[in-house]
């Protein structure tokens, strides 16, 4: 579908908007997974910029509802990433990743959580984000030496 779907990536100018008082509980609010998808996409988007390699973020959603938060080009290699607010991934929140990544020939598929589990197989990553933006450093570093 060509719909455009609207990310705040200033988390802390949506809490504002939103009317957040500081002192509650963020997970509370029934629009943090909102808050999340765009503090993540804000993270990597600023971390491929630092690193001097453009990429243009897209988001893909199919006619029957099914979606990918971020998609984009790195290095002539397409990336799907789905955006979870999760501490505990499971196997459910991997099949429309894949079939998806799968459909649009995405190089890597990531499954981005709040937790610190890590796992790769069946074509998916399973990481949180800190460990996320370590690979997309790394991957720069062994692209320069």
């Amino acid at each position: 579908m060509k719909s455009p779907k609207i990310y705040i990536r200033d988390s802390g100018l949506l809490h504002a908007l939103l009317d957040f008082q500081p002192g509650s509980d963020l997970r509370d609010q029934s629009w943090v997974g909102y808050s999340w998808e765009g503090f993540v996409i804000e993270q990597i988007l600023s971390t491929i910029h630092s690193l001097g390699d453009p990429a243009t973020p897209y988001f893909l959603r199919t006619s029957t509802g099914a979606e990918i938060d971020l998609i984009f080009s790195l290095r002539g290699s397409l990336i799907a990433v789905e955006i979870k607010l999760t501490t505990d991934p499971d196997r459910s929140m991997l099949k429309t990743l894949d079939t998806l990544g799968s459909a649009i020939g995405a190089k890597r598929k990531v499954l981005l959580h709040f937790g610190n589990t890590t796992l790769q197989g069946d074509g998916i990553e399973v990481i949180n984000l800190p460990n996320f933006l370590d690979s997309l450093r790394e991957r720069q570093s062994s692209r320069q030496t």
